[in-house]
């Protein structure tokens, strides 16, 4: 709103807090004007349909207009980084700047401005926290000696207004926050500091910019527009001057790194037609890593090129993982997510959709379909004209994942709300969908094969039978809670709320502290249960895969009332071992879902 001013259109004086209380009121009310706009002008008479299509475009709308990070920074920096990493020398060489180092920039940029927070909050609590008026008078003026008003001065203003202390510290609070403005200017040199090696200052000037608004810039702009395709998203500064940068929303740039930083290469054709190859290449090394971190004692194939006799077609996989009696079908899509389909454009959100999840899940059902009904050894060939020797013969089960680069919030996760909306057809057998960094965090979270295996197994369920709302890391988070075991037989008749349950794991990823002194969340496990999982890991006995899902099947209260069972049955034993029919076994079974499996202590 407000670069759609010129600046000399602005008053000079200062606004005062009453104004900025009424301004955040108004833009809230707006908000939520907005978010309900839609929705106002349904009409009662549609279909269920309808009504869900509805429903799903307003859920991406304000996905959109939350503009929440898609990943941790230290995620963030290393994703954007190591995909532009192969370009790095062309773009420099073309451009000036290398993005590794851009990025490396932003994130000096931040401990800049945190210094300046710092300093400057360091400054005036001395005033503050003063057990007097001639104190705080005192320690103000010697924080801030280039005020040009004098210390008498103030003492008089307080002594004609009759101010409390309280009264005396709210104003010095007030006009401290009025040199607020030089925390978040930042000019040329700040940034040319900030780059890690050196640079052209010219060459890092059109970058930034490029990443620039100035006032006025937007007057031409439907404010309504603003909700749902703000260019300041992708233009975090504001330039003021030849060299000199204004940052109000200084983390802004972490959502849009990807974009901002596509931004700088989209006018050199030949190196974004490379950049736009690297994208799929890259996912697909960094889900094969990933897995390959994961499940260390599985066997990988990348690749697999196999005939489908049905259709008559070749088709390729991009990950088979071989684990004991499980095999993972993994599909990988780098597509964009356009701006359209972030504004709900219904059109272009099917288009998404279809792309990033209901032709990978179509994939890998065609695929694990294949496989189950030709259990045995198969030999695919590879890109480099390799063979992958895949031995099926002793699968059970088959568990198949889509992952993206991109993501699309919430929607990932509920595809048959997708389904009533008409968006994905109601006979297709959709695989979990989730993004590169989200998988990320399922895997640094999650302790050991069985339990990463698990959730991958359970989740496809949950999200085919419950009703809820939130992503892929809400969902991590009450996997955690409760294992996906739902005790109630009629959960799928309500709707979860999970939004902000993944605030949990933000202590772990956001201190400073090493990750080894940050508790990380985990599993709701007794000890005896989690040793018992950890002793079957470690020994891999034919099938233990399965003996590790069983286990973590049972809610914590399942495996303390199993473990004082034990204990009873153990004192039974060792007291009447002689008598033929002494009890020696107790069984723990899922009355909700039988068909989980059971355990016997014996």
């Amino acid at each position: 709103f407000l670069l759609q001013q010129s600046k000399d259109s602005f008053d000079s004086r200062p606004a005062l807090p009453q104004n900025f209380v009424e301004f955040r009121q108004l833009v809230q009310d707006v908000t939520r004007g907005f978010q309900m706009k839609p929705l106002s002008l349904a009409d009662p008479s549609t279909t269920i349909e309808q009504h869900q299509k509805l429903i799903t475009v307003e859920r991406i709308r304000a996905d959109t207009q939350a503009v929440r990070n898609w990943g941790y920074p230290q995620q963030v920096k290393r994703i954007v980084s190591d995909l532009f990493s192969s370009l790095d020398d062309t773009i420099e060489q073309r451009i000036g700047v290398r993005v590794g180092c851009l990025v490396e920039m932003w994130f000096q940029i931040l401990d800049v401005v945190e210094y300046r927070i710092n300093q400057h909050r360091n400054l005036v609590m001395p005033a503050l926290r003063a057990k007097n008026i001639e104190t705080a008078i005192k320690e103000y003026y010697q924080a801030f000696p280039d005020l040009t008003s004098s210390p008498e001065d103030l003492s008089a203003f307080v002594q004609e207004k009759d101010l409390t202390l309280d009264g005396l510290r709210a104003i010095i609070f007030s006009q401290s926050d009025l040199r607020l403005k030089h925390i978040y200017t930042l000019t040329l040199d700040t940034f040319v500091d900030a780059y890690p090696k050196a640079v052209n200052p010219e060459a890092l000037k059109n970058v930034l910019d490029a990443w620039s608004l100035s006032f006025g810039d937007l007057s031409d702009w439907n404010p309504e527009h603003l909700f749902l395709g703000n260019p300041v998203w992708q233009k975090p500064l504001i330039k003021l001057e030849v060299g000199t940068y204004f940052c109000p929303v200084i983390t802004l740039f972490l959502n849009y790194f990807i974009d901002i930083m596509e931004a700088i290469i989209k006018p050199h054709a030949e190196i974004y037609k490379k950049y736009e190859e690297r994208r799929g290449k890259f996912l697909e090394q960094e889900i094969y890593q990933l897995f390959q971190k994961a499940f260390p004692s599985a066997k990988l194939y990348q690749g697999s090129q196999w005939f489908d006799a049905t259709t008559k077609k070749t088709f390729e996989t991009d990950l088979l993982v071989l684990l004991d009696s499980y095999l993972l079908v993994v599909e990988a899509k780098s597509g964009r997510v356009t701006e359209a389909t972030k504004r709900g454009a219904f059109e272009s959100l099917k288009k998404i959709v279809k792309k990033l999840m209901v032709e990978p899940s179509i994939q890998s059902k065609r695929f694990s379909d294949y496989l189950k009904n030709n259990l045995g050894l198969h030999q695919f060939k590879n890109r480099k004209g390799e063979l992958n020797e895949v031995d099926c013969s002793k699968v059970r089960e088959v568990v198949r994942l889509s992952i993206t680069l991109e993501s699309l919030g919430t929607l990932f996760c509920r595809s048959t709300d997708l389904k009533k909306a008409g968006l994905i057809a109601s006979d297709i057998e959709m695989s979990p969908t989730m993004s590169l960094a989200h998988l990320e965090i399922i895997f640094e979270i999650l302790e050991g094969s069985c339990e990463k295996l698990h959730y991958l197994v359970r989740r496809a369920e949950f999200e085919k039978n419950a009703d809820y709302n939130g992503d892929e890391i809400d969902l991590l988070a009450f996997y955690l809670d409760t294992g996906f075991n739902i005790v109630n037989p009629d959960f799928t008749q309500k709707c979860l709320s999970l939004l902000g349950m993944s605030n949990i794991f933000d202590p772990f990823f956001m201190k400073e502290l090493p990750k080894s002194e940050t508790p990380k969340p985990q599993r709701k496990l007794t000890r005896w249960w989690r040793s018992i999982i950890q002793h079957i890991e470690s020994r891999q006995s034919e099938r233990w895969t399965e003996v590790g899902c069983v286990l973590l099947n049972f809610t914590h209260d399942d495996q303390t009332k199993f473990e004082e069972g034990f204990k009873r049955i153990k004192k039974i034993v060792n007291k009447f071992w002689e008598l033929p029919d002494h009890n020696n076994t107790c069984i723990l079974t899922n009355e909700i879902f039988p068909e989980r499996g059971a355990v016997a202590g014996f």
